[in-house]
């Protein structure tokens, strides 16, 4: 943040694409302020540095309320805010929440779970899982929230992500990748892909289900923590995937028992599961 200095109200910018809130913007509260300002000081505005408002609407809305011709403002420069090559908006508006925990009406909770999945969602497929877990920290840091409130909002993004890099392992497998492969591919590390893979039975015990030390890996396990009514959905579909692959492990063996090479079983498998052969249909 800059030093605080006064420029003229009009040339303030407004551009709702950094602003962080979405449904309380009060004009009661710009009255509140009105009434306030002939009464002393009041905190700064944050602009960036177009002048773009990032934080303050109400304390700027409440000068312009009185008239005033000056507000005073702090700047806080964006340029160096970039995401994979472009302006990373999303710790734009992050910065501005943390500003106006300082000073001003807060974000509603639900303004603050919002901005939190939202940037969440637009990152975490760039981001391997040591780099989604420091995010998860930065925004616990600006949020001024605990890393347990965090890890909850995003939860239900996190469950959908390991079901998907947990089917995307699976098929890699049965690919033939090797496990150093297919952890530079997900993002997680070798051991915990050989925990998995380890997790794998032998043939004609369910190829991916999981065996009863995997839980015990947080980085694979499922968070314990439970999403309200989503739940029970999230149950169903790991059921499901649990099924499918039982019902491919079965083929597979099937196909070692007439003598193919395993590799050759594998790929014989994976075509079948993509309905790359016609004339093979799986019925579940």
């Amino acid at each position: 943040m800059s030093e605080v200095i006064s420029i003229i109200v009009s040339e303030v910018v407004f551009n709702k694409d950094y602003y962080t809130r979405t449904e309380s913007q009060s004009p009661v509260k710009v009255q509140e302020y009105a009434m306030s300002i002939a009464g002393g000081e009041f905190p700064p505005i944050l602009l960036n540095q177009d002048n773009i408002l990032l934080d303050g609407w109400h304390r700027w809305m409440a000068h312009k309320e009185c008239g005033l011709e000056t507000i005073d403002v702090e700047y806080l420069d964006t340029s160096g805010f970039v995401f994979d090559g472009k302006l990373d908006i999303h710790a734009i508006k992050r910065k501005s929440a943390s500003s106006n925990f300082r000073h001003g009406q807060p974000q509603t909770e639900k303004e603050l779970k919002k901005l939190i999945r939202d940037e969440y969602r637009a990152k975490m497929e760039s981001l391997d899982q040591k780099g989604r877990a420091e995010l998860k920290k930065d925004m616990a840091k600006d949020y001024s929230r605990s890393e347990r409130y965090i890890r909850e909002t995003t939860s239900r993004i996190d469950k959908d992500l390991k079901v998907e890099l947990r089917e995307t392992a699976f098929n890699m497998w049965m690919g033939c990748y090797d496990n150093q492969e297919i952890a530079d591919s997900i993002g997680f590390s070798r051991p915990v892909i050989s925990e998995f893979v380890n997790s794998i039975p032998s043939v004609g015990n369910g190829i991916g289900a999981e065996s009863n030390d995997s839980s015990e890996n947080p980085e694979l396990a499922q968070d314990s923590e439970k999403v309200e009514a989503a739940a029970a959905l999230e149950a169903a579909r790991v059921a499901n995937q649990e099924h499918r692959f039982k019902i491919f492990n079965e083929i597979l063996n099937d196909i070692l028992v007439l003598g193919v090479e395993e590799s050759n079983a594998k790929a014989i498998v994976k075509a079948i599961a993509d309905g790359r052969i016609s004339h093979v249909k799986v019925i579940f």
